[in-house]
């Protein structure tokens, strides 16, 4: 059996303690590294990207890239957290104003 090497999932935001998505988030693809495909990456997961990027994952599945030809950007960790794992939920309207608002800014 050949072992699941992508990824796709969304990006999460902390507010207030918990994780937050974007109800119509667009979903991304990222490559898992051999050295992380042997670990239990499955559906809700939370992993890092690019060291700074929360993202919970949707689907878990084998690619071959030689066939078709994509090139993801890697993760780069499992998400491990000291205590329990913060809730996470779909923003409401007001939080995605905040959330959008926050975004412009930075």
């Amino acid at each position: 059996m050949t072992p699941n090497n992508t990824i796709e999932g969304v990006h999460l935001f902390p507010v207030n303690g918990e994780l937050l998505y974007k109800p119509k988030a667009k979903k991304y693809y990222w490559h898992i590294p051999r050295a992380l495909q042997d670990k239990d990456i499955q559906v809700n997961s939370v992993v890092r990207v690019n060291k700074k990027q929360i993202v919970l994952v949707t689907k878990v599945f084998h690619e071959n890239f030689r066939e078709t030809g994509k090139k993801y950007a890697s993760i780069s960790k499992i998400q491990e957290f000291q205590e329990q794992q913060p809730a996470i939920r779909e923003a409401t309207t007001e939080e995605l104003k905040k959330l959008n608002n926050t975004r412009k800014k930075a």
